[in-house]
């Protein structure tokens, strides 16, 4: 951010202008161009660097991506719920040093002498509207930018039922998340797996959403959750993109207000069995979760760990979603908190029982958990995990998702 700068002092919310904030990251601010109270040219697009940088010549390879991305998804957006036949692209940086892009439509039927990302907005048949066309015209840009960002995100699902790694250690990756699974060993008594889990990963809004599940007795609480979690992705998807407080409202009354409905209630009675449940969201510097039973969220970084804090939620016994159900007593019981991450490298870590009550393998102690990535890649240490408790012939079926956040703000610290 540069002082007196005006594009800097809208990024902050200092300068109101028309229509409402169509997309927003670390990297990028997308608006409509305003135009001080008098009728707007509806479809001309703003393209700010968040950074203050004048010209295109001084973004980092990731910026330029980013921007590269954004402005073929505009121009889109644009062709899509506008119906421009052509979108120019301008950066002049002559009034405002500090880069950002017009992207301007054109639409059918205007005449040739008025061809040009400025010459368009005095052409007879212009688009022109008030601020709240303006509005308008946001909205279906952004909605059309969300389902488009679904579809190439989409939400990753599994549940043990369908494929239960019995015997079998499996790592996949989704970005730079790892999913490890093993579904425990046959020689032990081990026939079924009923864990699951969700996971979408969005790098350019610097967030992860993950939901892990452990059932017991069958998969069907892991699985009715798991579908209605899926029936929430647009609602979901949708609450992540606003700022990170009012994102995580949001996920919270989402789910709580679901599972605390009838419908969902009458649903888990139909069951066979009960699972534990975690849903966590990482967003910039800040996670939050809701848990309800036994999985586990560890946070490791040297700042938490030289004061011997790892685990994040609160690990509960006698707490279930299915036929019997915590959403079906007079007060609920679940925790649900929020943490700041401190500057530099945060490592998370999501697992089920499986692993912390794996005999002789000792990792009720976050410790040794962490041990294992030591001098290795994150999927190398979930790997050292699984093979480890496989080795210790374990019954119980493992889920672990882990991964790492580098973090340039500073976090809390005394006043004294």
């Amino acid at each position: 951010m540069s002082e007196g700068c005006f594009i800097c002092d809208k990024h902050k919310g200092n300068v109101q202008t028309a229509g409402s904030v169509i997309y927003e990251d670390k990297y990028v601010y997308v608006g409509h161009i305003d135009n001080n109270g008098k009728p707007n040219y509806l479809g001309h697009i703003m393209i700010d660097l968040k950074r203050h940088v004048p010209t295109l010549a001084e973004m980092n390879a990731e910026e330029a991506k980013i921007f590269g991305v954004m402005m073929a998804r505009l121009s889109q957006a644009l062709k899509a719920t506008e119906q421009a036949e052509h979108v120019y692209a301008l950066v002049s940086g002559n009034a405002v040093p500090h880069l950002h892009m017009h992207l301007v439509a054109r639409y059918p039927n205007t005449a040739e002498q008025y061809w040009g990302p400025f010459a368009v907005h005095d052409a007879p048949n212009a688009r022109m509207g008030s601020d709240h066309e303006v509005t308008e015209v946001c909205n279906r840009i952004k909605s059309f930018l969300e389902k488009d960002r679904m579809s190439n995100n989409p939400f990753f699902s599994w549940v043990g039922s369908q494929e239960t790694f019995v015997d079998e250690i499996n790592i996949r990756h989704f970005e730079h998340v790892v999913l490890g699974r093993f579904g425990g060993n046959s020689s032990a008594g081990q026939y079924k797996n009923e864990d699951a889990c969700t996971v979408w990963v969005d790098k350019s809004r610097d967030l992860e959403f993950v939901v892990l599940l452990d059932a017991h007795d069958t998969a069907e609480s892991a699985e009715l959750v798991l579908n209605t979690i899926r029936s929430l992705k647009d609602d979901l998807l949708i609450s992540l993109t606003f700022p990170i407080k009012e994102t995580f409202k949001r996920v919270s009354n989402i789910l709580l207000e679901t599972f605390e409905s009838s419908h969902f209630k009458k649903a888990c009675q139909k069951t066979q069995g009960e699972t534990a449940f975690l849903c966590v969201v990482r967003k910039e510097k800040y996670i939050w979760w809701l848990s309800v039973g036994d999985c586990v969220l560890h946070l490791n970084h040297p700042e938490l760990a030289i004061l011997g804090e790892y685990q994040q939620n609160q690990r509960s016994f006698y707490e279930w979603i299915g036929k019997t159900n915590t959403f079906d007593l007079e007060v609920p019981c679940y925790s649900m908190g929020t943490k700041e991450l401190r500057q530099g490298k945060s490592h998370l870590l999501l697992t089920t029982d499986g692993l912390i009550e794996c005999p002789n393998g000792n990792y009720n102690d976050p410790r040794e958990i962490f041990r294992r990535f030591e001098s290795s890649s994150n999927e190398q240490g979930v790997l050292n995990l699984l093979t480890d408790i496989k080795e210790k012939n374990v019954r119980d079926s493992t889920t672990i998702l882990s991964w790492m956040v580098d973090s340039n703000g500073v976090g809390a610290l005394p006043s004294g």
